[in-house]
């Protein structure tokens, strides 16, 4: 009997950024439904059991993919710090 190949993706590892807002609630929701998806934080300022950055969040525990629902005006440093992580990877 021939044994059988099953592949597995990896999970996909997902920061939410304003996940105590409205849409970063839904979005955080998505993610811990999805098979393919961890997500391994969540940022807030007025959570405590939340990290209080960006910054903060990625230093703990990593991610491949941050889902930024914060203010506009956040969201121009957040693009920044990844670019200086590497995270940002344009054209990929």
């Amino acid at each position: 009997m021939a044994a059988s190949l099953v592949y597995r993706r990896p999970m996909i590892r997902v920061c939410v950024a304003g996940v105590t807002g409205w849409t970063g609630r839904a979005v955080a929701a998505a993610v811990e439904a999805a098979s393919d998806l961890q997500l391994v934080a969540g940022v807030s300022r007025s959570d405590p059991e939340s990290y209080s950055s960006v910054a903060e969040a990625l230093d703990a525990v990593g991610a491949d993919v941050l889902v930024d629902y914060t203010h506009a005006a956040a969201i121009g440093a957040n693009v920044q710090l990844l670019r200086l992580r590497v995270i940002w990877r344009p054209g990929r």
